[in-house]
């Protein structure tokens, strides 16, 4: 576990990022990729919302039509320089790889459906950027709007394919992620057909935006719909991601003065801070009926404290948020080790999530994010459902999760 480290200007403790994303040095000074093995502190939060990352439709969202305009901002030409650096194009093999260049390993791992040989190139352009355009209608809230965007930014690095951010998650992300590479979608688009795609047959095959990213449907406009959130294709760039999703600086701040306060209070030298976030609500009906899953109980809260107290004996420190407060400290207020984080935003919860160094989660895109992002190890609920859900023991297993440990629930 890192230590307290002092600055000039602040102490962090938690999990403490050494470099910055690129482009943000100048801005912000501690926070940005993680260890993998060692968490940072984020902001307090304890998620207090209406509803969670059940997916929503956005008001007005019945699919795209001609003449709509997505976008509230102004401007027709963009420059594809500002995108996020893609792979060599395999048609293009004298191209050099524009930008930094990706892990050998990833290299022989590319989980794209798509064969490199099978992929089209045109030398269409629209507003300066070359087609297909694909962007990504957002669904849900922010859990469901960081998986939207690791697709779209994976999409990119994988099949070099114009990806541009739709305007609404722009600016959903820009509040707690300033730092994001990919562009946002400027202009009205009067002028175009905007194509969706999403997922067929069984659920989570996205294989129709794939085939689109690769130029299969032609030089055309895609809008990605249904909540892509396609793990196997940006875990590769899981390092990227975590630059991607730095925290803004207020969000960071907030995070390290609540931990902080934590360990002054408690007097531990080097604590570990796990988070620990339960997900409930509208989210028991939505797992039973889409999945015929449940929600796990005390009876995996408990084993999962036991799991981290026995591998950080006296310092293991649990930071519990949720979207139902009441019900997570029925459960675990009696805990020597435990502790609630104000519950003040969702953007609160999620910074702090990220910025603890191990995780405890259950179910939801929201808690997936903190974790993953966290880089630590995660603990999750090894349970049982009656179709493919992304967020089990099945899928983190298939796409190589190995941080990822499965705790039974009974």
């Amino acid at each position: 576990m890192k230590k307290v480290s002092g600055s000039k200007n602040k102490m962090t403790v938690g999990r403490t990022d050494e470099k910055l994303k690129a482009g943000a040095e100048d801005k912000v000074n501690t926070v940005d990729g993680p260890k993998d093995k060692e968490g940072a502190v984020g902001e307090a939060g304890g998620v207090k919302r209406n509803k969670s990352d059940t997916v929503d439709e956005v008001p007005g969202d019945k699919g795209s039509k001609k003449g709509e305009d997505i976008s509230s901002a102004s401007g027709d030409v963009m420059n594809a320089d500002a995108m996020p650096p893609c792979l060599t194009h395999p048609l293009n093999s004298s191209q050099a790889e524009i930008g930094t260049s990706i892990n050998p390993a990833v290299k022989r791992m590319l989980p794209t459906v798509i064969p490199p040989s099978a992929w089209v190139q045109f030398k269409h352009r629209w507003r300066g950027l070359p087609l297909p355009v694909i962007t990504c209608r957002p669904h849900g809230r922010l859990g469901n709007m960081m998986g939207e965007y690791a697709t779209l930014y994976a999409l990119r690095r994988h099949y070099c394919v114009t990806a541009l951010l739709h305007p609404h998650m722009a600016s959903e992300l820009a509040d707690i992620f300033p730092y994001t590479t990919l562009p946002r979608l400027q202009g009205g688009i009067v002028d175009v057909d905007w194509i969706p795609v999403g997922f067929i047959g069984r659920r989570y095959n996205y294989a129709p935006v794939e085939v689109a990213a690769a130029g299969l449907l032609g030089p055309r406009h895609f809008v990605m719909q249904k909540t892509p959130h396609e793990i196997q294709l940006f875990n590769p760039f899981k390092e990227e991601l975590r630059r991607e999703f730095t925290l803004a600086p207020r969000y960071r701040d907030e995070a390290q003065s609540f931990l902080w306060g934590i360990k002054k209070t408690r007097g531990l030298p080097e604590p570990v801070f796990i988070a620990f976030h339960i997900r409930r609500t509208d989210y028991a009906r939505h797992i039973k009926v889409k999945f015929g899953g449940t929600l796990p109980e005390q009876g995996y809260f408990e084993r999962a404290l036991t799991y981290y107290r026995n591998k950080y004996p006296g310092a293991a420190v649990f930071v519990v948020t949720s979207d139902d407060l009441p019900y997570a400290s029925s459960q675990l207020k009696h805990h020597h080790d435990v502790v609630f984080a104000p519950g003040q935003s969702a953007k609160g919860d999620m910074a702090i999530l990220i910025s603890c160094n191990h995780s405890v989660i259950t179910f939801g895109s929201f808690g997936f994010w903190g974790a993953y992002l966290a880089g630590g190890e995660v603990v999750y609920p090894d349970m049982t459902f009656s179709t493919l859900y992304r967020f089990s023991r099945a899928m983190y297993e298939m796409v190589g999760l190995r941080s990822f440990t499965p705790l039974p629930t009974t």
